[in-house]
This record gives structure tokens, C-alpha cells and sequence, in this order.
């Protein structure tokens, strides 16, 4: 075939005639004509390759990577300009700066030298102060010029988290602590490329120079720094293993509101060796350095590694991880608010940040606990036991709230609070999950993380601890658990913790009442710390001061069993009574128990306050001399007095009781109420009871305001004094046997002076001005309560009677008696409810003795003139019925003494008229119907008086 014959096959499109066109002109004679075909040539390639990526790119469009949340973040924060503050703002900054001015350490500033701190037996400690910052310029100034202050900041680091703003150790001039000769804290300043939020702490805690860090954030100030700093240095500086050789806890300030929220926020799983609480760092808490340190190592080994979010709000993990309960102490803390614009959370608007921290606390605890469950079924694991710590955390401190002066602490173990140990039984009763499943409260997200958790423990080859499957205990991995149903089951125990489980308080209550620092706030009664449960035996409170001093004499203001302040050596007091102790400045020789140097002074301030004054005998470091050949001789009573650190009142364990003679001091005992219902108690004490009263309080039912607060009143009278009415506490308010309480009370009485006819005649006059409605109506214990006052003296003659043999008071002698013959112990409830069958099963030879026989008398001649002649008749003839015609015989038997003091300033009746008591107190054989009954009543009365 020719090619003549092929060519009409080929299909004649332009492409190919164009083709043919170039390639003839590339390969023509012409040269002119080669060069243009060459170039077209080039031209068509161009175009052709440009036409190809433009395809692709039609075809492949660019991927725009959008900006994270965290460089939107930063991109706002670098072109954020602060407004100018609100006049509120700038008086916030002065009333801040007059308060900072004001503020000055109690440390000795020769302390924190370095040579002193390089020393080994130290007992402070440097600390390198971290401070974090973002958008409040003129806040951290303030903290600055604040934390300065105090000689143990020997460091400052600055971690500035706004990009973009560079700051420089020029901007921020620190002054020495006032009064030092010590030079400023050092200041570095690390100027964060990135917002890396709480992570900023502990990096710039880890680059400390000093082997102890304190956190404040920009927007808070802790007026409590040296009470803080004594706390950690007390309980957490290095004492207690959390892990490692160097030990040491977290000790925090809080809110009241938000400490009684991280009360809940405790767990506990001893199958594990989980027991770790939470707390936040920046209102003010100190750390060792080494907590922060092993913080970084726990996130990059942990088994479920954290989100770059969670990375950056590590203070929701850091305390959790530390697995130990961090120490915190609730006071009303100072908000620093003096930026204008917007300088709230840095994580930007729209995110719900309750949220955020109920979910970092789940994870946290579901990391903790599988890293903790991972060591204990492994011994061989790398992270056995460091660096998430195994060792069980020491007990809690019992330093609970700074004083608002900063020189003292409150120290008390009444807590209102329980551990979480107690949810054990919670946990056992309903599964960790159930709750929310039962819909036993609102129910949250899915729970994806459980499952999670779950693949991470599958490709790790471990089983889950198998004391999870064979009994109920707390477990954060199980699906459904949240922080919130760990807070219900608190809340659950109630607060006043029936069934004979522990309660929990309520959070009015507790802001109101219950927090420590009410005690110490410096208001006096406008607040009042009050306990969440009465007080037993070796519970105690007091104050631990910051630097030692010298006391001489302390005042309690609190409710009215704050009386019963005896000295150690009060060998009769009860188990009920408060004794003080102390610790010395140096610390040597622990709790020493402290004499008084003479009875309390007590002064009402209203109806269940009053204030009492207590002075100590001081406690004396011997001087000693050098005798030639004979050494250093002590002198005692020539020493120099000792300061003191600690003080407390303390309530003493029971022991047996012993006689005491009538020169006794003042007794102390029964006190259980925590605030009796009213100050007419005290006087209640004088009263005789009718024969319908059923209890003590009984006697106070009916009695007006006016009367109350008259009979309050007393309580700071000379009458007071000269009658030890305060002594009478322990005989109202005693729990059982008022036998002991009332002989102490005559004790006392009867070694004291007569009173004055003025002091009688003023206390009537209270009586006569503040109860007229109750005298006029015959109120029982108000009637006999002011014939008694009105003839105190001579009352005094009878009810001092005494045993010449045996110094027995011959009240105390006659209510042994029919404590014996009843076969009941006469408390105060019984004395005044005594019933005639049980008066009248009395046998005479129980009552009808020679002290029965005085009794009469004295009694008799001293409350003549106040009792009606029926009524005086019918008892003197029932009691010569029943004992014989010698009782009425108007004599005082030989074998009696008399033990009220000689040193009288009246005697006698006629102080003041005494008014009727007819129709008060019914004494006849009409409602006792037997003449033991009647004596017995005058016992009970004299026994009140």
C-alpha cells in the first residue's frame, strides 16, 4: 500500500493540522520560518501548562487552617487596651494601698538572712513568691507592694501570660520589708510567648531558687500572710510523706462559701490508696517547690494524657494529684478590683466555666485513680510509688482560721465537717454511677471518658482492682459518676446526721455560724463562731500566736458555760469544766496545764453572752548564779516570765473527785449546753420550785424579756460577787447529780464575806423594778428567788451549817441522804419534781438528823417574815409530827458548826421588807401531805439558793 493510499485514513482534524503545520516549519529550509515555529511551540507548551494547574487547583482547592481558640486569645490579648478604672475602682485602690501601708510582718527579719536560712536547724524558711499575671497592670502592682512586705519573700517571679506586653524588673520597684536591714526580694519576670494559664505557676515555680513557693494571683490580696506562712511552716513545710523524700502539703485561703464546696470536694478509696481533696492556689497558698516539680513529671506519665485545655487549667488537677488533703483556712478574703475594661477569666466569654472545672475534677480523679490502681497491681510498674504518692496523707491540721489582726490563729478540734470516709457507707449502700442513672439528680453529658478509660486499662493488660467488683466502694472510672453526685452524697448525710450518721452542715449555717474565722474576725458578739455539736471531753480551742508574748491575763466572750474556767489544780471541778493550758515560745515541755490566780470575772453582756476574764499565774524560767565550788544555782521564784506560743481552753476528760474543804475554789462542773437558753438561769438557780415543775427549764417558761434582762444584770452586781451567783451555773445546768455541783457552790458561798445591805438592797431593787408583773401574779421562782435575795445573809446562817466532826455541809449531807433512801440520783430535774409517794417512802431516820434539825431552825427564823403564818404553822407542825416537838424548838444542835465567813457586812433581816410567798410556793401538808416531804422541799430550796 502507498502513501498516497494511507493518508486518506488519518482523520483531518485541526489538531493535527496544526501539528503538521509546526513541525513542517520547525524542520523548514527557511530559517526565519524554523525560528517563529519554535517559538510558537514554546508558547503552546506555556499555555498548556498553565492550563493544567489550573485545573488542579479548580479541581484541589486550598485548605485555610482557621485559628485555634488559644491565638484568637492571644491576638486579643495583644491588642487589648485597659479602659480607665470607675471611680469605684480608684477608691478600691486607695482603701487597697492605705490597707497595704498599714500591713507589717511579725517575723524578725534577722531570721531570713541568708547565712540564718542556710542553716540547718532553721525553723523558717525562704520562699520564692510566684505571682500570675494578665491583664491587671495596676492589681499586680498592688500584690507586689504587698507580698514585699514580709522578710521571708526572698524571691519574686512574675509570669506574665499576655503576649505581646513585655514587662521588665524596671516596671515594678520592690522596697525592703519595713524596719529591715535585709535587701529586697529578687524580682525576675518570665514574659510568656502564649497564654498558658495556671500552667505558668508551676513552670515558674520549678525555676525557684528557694525550695518553697507561694502562689497569689493578680486579683486577690492575702491580708493574712504571716498567718499563712505560720500555718504551712506548722503543718505542711515538709512534715507528712506525700511521695518523695522532701514531703510537704499544699495550705491554702479560701472563702468561707468555697471552702464548705472543697469539703465535698474530698475522696476517699483506701482499696487504692486514694485520699486527695482540692483546693485553689491563687487567693494565697504555699507549697513546696517539689509538688510542683513532680507535677510536671505526673503529666507527661500519665496513662491518659491531657488535653492541651486541661494542660493549661492545671490548678483543677495539681492539688488532686498530689493525692494528700490540702490544708485550708476560710476567711473573708480582699478582691482586688481596680482595672477598667474587661479583665475576667482569660478563657474568653461564652465558655461555661463551672463546667469546665466539674469535668477537670472528674478526669483528674479518673487519672489518679487509674494510675493508683495500676501500681498496686504492679509492683514492677515504672510509676511505683513515685511519682503519684501511695503513703496516707498525716492528719488535718487543727489550726483552722486566721485572726483578723494577722498576729494569731484559731485553734479548735470541733469541726462541723466529716471525712470522706464517711461516704463509705453512701458508696457500699448504691453503686458509684447509680445515682445519676436512678435519676436521683439532674443528669449531665454522656459519658464518653469512662469508655476511654476503659480501652487505656484494656491496652494496658490490667484488670480493674478486683475489690470493685466484690464490694461498692468510691470509683471515678465507673460510668455515670460525677463530682456533682459525690456533692449529693454529702449533702445526703444532712445536717443533723439522723440514723446515727454523721451530718453535714448547710451552707447559711455554716457562713453564718459555723466558720472558724467568726471567731477571730475582730467584731466582737456582732459575730459569733459557733460549734456544730456540743463539746466532750479533751475538746479544746484557743489561739496560737505568731510570735511568742507574755499573758497575763485573757478574755472569753461567748455563751454561758464559758464560766466554768477552772485551774488544773481544781481537783473537784467536773468532767465538763475548761481548763487552760499553754505552750511555751520555745516550744519545750508541750501543753502545760495553768493555774489561775483567782476566780474568773464574769460580766453579762445579754440574755446567753457574757464576757469572762480569766488571770494566769505566770509561768517562770529560773535565773541561775555561780557559787564558787558549788556550780549554777536555780532561783525560782526570782525567774524572768516566759512568752508563750500557743493558748487553749480545754475541756476536761473525766476523773474521780475529791473532798474539799469550804475554803475551796470556785466550782466547775455540769456545763453541757453550748448556749444556755437565757441569763435567768443564773438566777433561776435562787429560786425555790413548785410542786407542778418537771425540769429546770420549766422554771423559766413564762418569764418576760424585762425580767430576763433584769436579772442578767445581776450577773455584774456586787450581790453577784458576794453570793458566787455565778457559781450556780454548774447546778442548773449540771447533766446529773446536783449533789457535787452544790456542795462546791456552798464551798465557795461560805468562805466569801457577807453581803453589803447596799448590794442586797440594790439586787431586790432589780428584782422589785424588772419582774413586777411576776410578783404580782406569783410567779413561783421569781417570788422565792427575791425572798431569798432579801434575806440572803441570814439565809447564808443556815444553809453554811456544817458537821463539827467531819466539816460535811449539812445540805450536802441531807440530799446524800435522800439521794440514797429514793434510790435516785437528784439531779436537778428530780429535786424539783420530786412526787409525795417518793417523799413519803423517805424514812425518817434518812431526814430527821441533827442537820435537818439546824436547818429548820436557821431556816426557818430567816424566812419568817416572807412566808404566811398558815403556811409557817403547818410546816413547823408537820415536821414536829414527824421528827419530834425538839425540831420546832427554835435550837441549833451542839454537834453543828457554823462555816460562813466572820468578816460579815450586815446580818440578819433587815436589809429590805421581804414580801409574802404565800400562794408562790405551797409548803403545807396540803401538797406534801407528809412532814419528810416538807423537810425535804426546804432542802431543795436552800439546795437552789
Amino acid at each position: 500500500m502507498t502513501t498516497q493510499d494511507i493518508l486518506p485514513l488519518v482523520p483531518a482534524t485541526l489538531p493535527v493540522v496544526v501539528l503538521d503545520c509546526l513541525l513542517r516549519s520547525l524542520t523548514h529550509t527557511n530559517p526565519t520560518r524554523r525560528r517563529s515555529a519554535l517559538v510558537l511551540f514554546v508558547l503552546l507548551l506555556i499555555l498548556s501548562s498553565r492550563s493544567l494547574f489550573s485545573l488542579h487547583a479548580r479541581l484541589n482547592p486550598p485548605i485555610v487552617t482557621q485559628p485555634s481558640p488559644y491565638d484568637l486569645e492571644d491576638s486579643l490579648a495583644r491588642t487589648y487596651v485597659p479602659s480607665a478604672p470607675t471611680a469605684q475602682q480608684q477608691a478600691n485602690h486607695a482603701r487597697l494601698s492605705s490597707l497595704i501601708s498599714f500591713r507589717k510582718s511579725a517575723y524578725s527579719h534577722t531570721r531570713f538572712t541568708r547565712s540564718a536560712l542556710r542553716g540547718d536547724g532553721s525553723p523558717v524558711v525562704g520562699v520564692t513568691a510566684v505571682v500570675l499575671h494578665w491583664k491587671r497592670r495596676r492589681g499586680l502592682e498592688l500584690v507586689l507592694r504587698h507580698i514585699a512586705r514580709y522578710p521571708f519573700i526572698r524571691e519574686i517571679i512574675v509570669w506574665n501570660n499576655r503576649p505581646g506586653v513585655d514587662l521588665t524588673k524596671e516596671d515594678f520597684p520592690i522596697l525592703p520589708p519595713p524596719d529591715s536591714t535585709l535587701p529586697p526580694a529578687s524580682l525576675r519576670i518570665v514574659n510568656s510567648p502564649s497564654n498558658v494559664h495556671d500552667a505558668g505557676k508551676h513552670l515558674a515555680c520549678s525555676m525557684a531558687t528557694y525550695s518553697h513557693c507561694y502562689f497569689n494571683d493578680d486579683d486577690w490580696l492575702n491580708v493574712y500572710m504571716d498567718t499563712t506562712y505560720s500555718k504551712y511552716l506548722e503543718c505542711c513545710a515538709g512534715q507528712g510523706v506525700t511521695g518523695g523524700s522532701e514531703g510537704g502539703r499544699i495550705s491554702s485561703n479560701t472563702l468561707p462559701i468555697i471552702h464548705l464546696e472543697h469539703r465535698r470536694w474530698r475522696f476517699a478509696n483506701p482499696d487504692i490508696d486514694l485520699h486527695t481533696g482540692f483546693t485553689w492556689l491563687g487567693t494565697g497558698s504555699f507549697a513546696p517547690r517539689s509538688l510542683s516539680t513532680r507535677f510536671l513529671t505526673q503529666q507527661s506519665v500519665s496513662p491518659v494524657p491531657l488535653s492541651r485545655g486541661q494542660s493549661l487549667t492545671v490548678d483543677m488537677f495539681f492539688s488532686l494529684w498530689a493525692n494528700t488533703y490540702p490544708e485550708q483556712m476560710p476567711n473573708e478574703l480582699v478582691a482586688v478590683d481596680v482595672e477598667g475594661g474587661e479583665v475576667g477569666w482569660s478563657r474568653g466569654e461564652g465558655v461555661d466555666q463551672w463546667a469546665v472545672v466539674y469535668s477537670n475534677i472528674r478526669t483528674a480523679l479518673r487519672t489518679l485513680s487509674l494510675t493508683l490502681s495500676l501500681s498496686t497491681t504492679s509492683s514492677s510498674h515504672p510509676l511505683t510509688p513515685h511519682p503519684f504518692p501511695l503513703a496516707p496523707p498525716p492528719a488535718e491540721s487543727l489550726t483552722r482560721a486566721p485572726c483578723a489582726n494577722d498576729a494569731c490563729l484559731f485553734v479548735t478540734s470541733l469541726t462541723p465537717f466529716p471525712g470522706p470516709e464517711e461516704l463509705a457507707e453512701s458508696y457500699a449502700e448504691t453503686r458509684a454511677g447509680e445515682w445519676e442513672r436512678r435519676g436521683w439528680f439532674a443528669r449531665g453529658k454522656g459519658d464518653e471518658e469512662a469508655g476511654e478509660f476503659e480501652r487505656v486499662m484494656r491496652r494496658l493488660g490490667v484488670e480493674r482492682q478486683s475489690g470493685r467488683d466484690e464490694r461498692s466502694v468510691f470509683d471515678p472510672l465507673a460510668r455515670g459518676w460525677s463530682v456533682k453526685e459525690h456533692e449529693a452524697r454529702f449533702n445526703a448525710l444532712g445536717a443533723g446526721g439522723g440514723g446515727g450518721r454523721v451530718g453535714f452542715p448547710d451552707e447559711q449555717w455554716w457562713v453564718r455560724n459555723g466558720s472558724w474565722h467568726l471567731a477571730v474576725d475582730g467584731r466582737g458578739t456582732e459575730t459569733c463562731w459557733e460549734s456544730f455539736r456540743p463539746p466532750e471531753a479533751d475538746d479544746h480551742f484557743g489561739l496560737t500566736l505568731v510570735t511568742p508574748r507574755v499573758v497575763k491575763d485573757l478574755t472569753l466572750t461567748g455563751s454561758l458555760d464559758l464560766a466554768n474556767v477552772v485551774g488544773w489544780e481544781d481537783v473537784t471541778s467536773g468532767s465538763e469544766s475548761w481548763e487552760v493550758f499553754c505552750v511555751r515560745g520555745d516550744g519545750t515541755g508541750g501543753w502545760e496545764p495553768r493555774s489561775l490566780l483567782s476566780a474568773p470575772r464574769i460580766v453579762p453582756l445579754d440574755a446567753s453572752t457574757l464576757s469572762v476574764t480569766i488571770s494566769l499565774e505566770p509561768i517562770l524560767t529560773p535565773t541561775t548564779y555561780a557559787l564558787e565550788n558549788e556550780g549554777n544555782i536555780e532561783v525560782d521564784e526570782e525567774g524572768r516570765e516566759v512568752a508563750i506560743r500557743k493558748i487553749k481552753l480545754h475541756r476536761a476528760p473525766p476523773r474521780p473527785r475529791l473532798a474539799r474543804s469550804s475554803f475551796a475554789l470556785l466550782s466547775s462542773t455540769s456545763l453541757i449546753a453550748m448556749l444556755a437558753r437565757t441569763a435567768i438561769a443564773l438566777t433561776a438557780a435562787l429560786a425555790a420550785t413548785g410542786a407542778h415543775a418537771q425540769s429546770a427549764s420549766s422554771l423559766l417558761n413564762g418569764l418576760s424579756s424585762q425580767c430576763t434582762s433584769a436579772a442578767t444584770s445581776l450577773l455584774g452586781s456586787d450581790f453577784a460577787s458576794c453570793s458566787q451567783l455565778s457559781g450556780l451555773l454548774s447546778v442548773v445546768t449540771a447533766s446529773g447529780s446536783v449533789v457535787d455541783p452544790i456542795n462546791n457552790w456552798l464551798g465557795s458561798v461560805c468562805s466569801a464575806s457577807n453581803c453589803s445591805t447596799a448590794a442586797i438592797q440594790n439586787a431586790t431593787s432589780v428584782i422589785d423594778n424588772g419582774c413586777s408583773s411576776e410578783l404580782s401574779s406569783g410567779q413561783a421562782i421569781v417570788t422565792t428567788a427575791r425572798a431569798v435575795v432579801a434575806n440572803f445573809n441570814a439565809v447564808k446562817e443556815g444553809i453554811c451549817l456544817q458537821y463539827s466532826s467531819n466539816s460535811t455541809f449539812c445540805i450536802t449531807s441531807l440530799l446524800q441522804n435522800v439521794q440514797s433512801a429514793t434510790g435516785q440520783q437528784i439531779s436537778l430535774s428530780t429535786l424539783t419534781s420530786l412526787s409525795a409517794s417518793t417523799l413519803q417512802s423517805i424514812p425518817s431516820s434518812s431526814v430527821c438528823t441533827d442537820c435537818a434539825h439546824g436547818l429548820v431552825t436557821k431556816l426557818g427564823s430567816a424566812l419568817s417574815n416572807g412566808t404566811s403564818s398558815s403556811t409557817e404553822s403547818s410546816v413547823f407542825g408537820a415536821i414536829s409530827s414527824y421528827c419530834g416537838s425538839s425540831f420546832a424548838d427554835g435550837q441549833v444542835p451542839s454537834t453543828l458548826k457554823e462555816a460562813s465567813s466572820s468578816n460579815s457586812s450586815s446580818s440578819g433581816n433587815s436589809a429590805v421588807d421581804s414580801k409574802s410567798l404565800s400562794g408562790a410556793v405551797s409548803l403545807g401538808a396540803g401538797s406534801w401531805k407528809a412532814a419528810g416531804a416538807a423537810l425535804a422541799g426546804v432542802a431543795g430550796l436552800v439546795a437552789l439558793a
